[in-house]
């Protein structure tokens, strides 16, 4: 068979082949884009999982779920999707509007309602008169801060009535107690001033 033959018999059937695969792969997001556009994202995922567009799907998805309030199944399915934030914001606030606020702490401490959860909490030490542990575990809440600044200005108080290597000690253990508060800087320039004298001392 003549080279010329060859080229008569085999070629139309090659550039059929090439012309029905183009179509075929150029047709595949297109598809999927008229699924996509009539609503049926799980059909996107399913046929089309390896396109760009069945993520855009999965997030359609778990954004209809969120408007359920579907927060677990959104969690479970679609964890990488913008609607996953959304769903722990979700759950975090029902937990709170239920009154579980160390479930809020322990299970979304980066939530909006972290913040609210641990002012409740040290409302409620303050209130059955559990201070020490309100400052232990809540100093940095409003009620926190205001109680350990009292105490910080009640201890500073005392020690300025101390002497010696009693009063050094003593604001040393301040200064590391009520760090942060006006008290405790106050009570650094009198332990400074305090070392300072001390070391003129042994140098006599």
């Amino acid at each position: 068979m003549t080279t010329a033959r060859v080229c008569r018999v085999f070629l139309p059937g090659v550039l059929a082949a090439l012309v029905l695969c183009t179509t075929g792969c150029s047709s595949r997001p297109a598809a999927a884009q008229r699924l996509f556009e009539k609503g049926r994202y799980q059909q996107v995922i399913e046929r089309y999982s390896d396109l760009e567009i069945a993520r855009r799907a999965e997030a359609k998805l778990a954004e209809q779920l969120v408007a359920e309030k579907k927060y677990d199944e959104v969690l479970a399915k679609y964890p990488n999707t913008p609607a996953a934030y959304m769903a722990r914001e979700g759950m975090a606030q029902k937990l709170y509007d239920e009154g579980k606020y160390q479930a809020v702490l322990d299970s979304f401490p980066n939530s909006k309602q972290a913040g609210a959860a641990k002012i409740r909490l040290a409302d409620s030490l303050f209130a059955t008169g559990q201070i020490d542990l309100l400052i232990q575990r809540f100093a940095d809440t409003p009620i926190g801060k205001e109680d350990k600044e009292g105490r910080a200005a009640e201890e500073f108080a005392r020690i300025k009535k101390l002497r010696g290597t009693e009063r050094r000690q003593a604001l040393e253990r301040m200064v590391s107690q009520y760090a942060g508060t006006p008290a405790a800087t106050e009570a650094n320039v009198l332990l400074t001033k305090a070392r300072q004298d001390e070391a003129q001392k042994r140098k006599k």
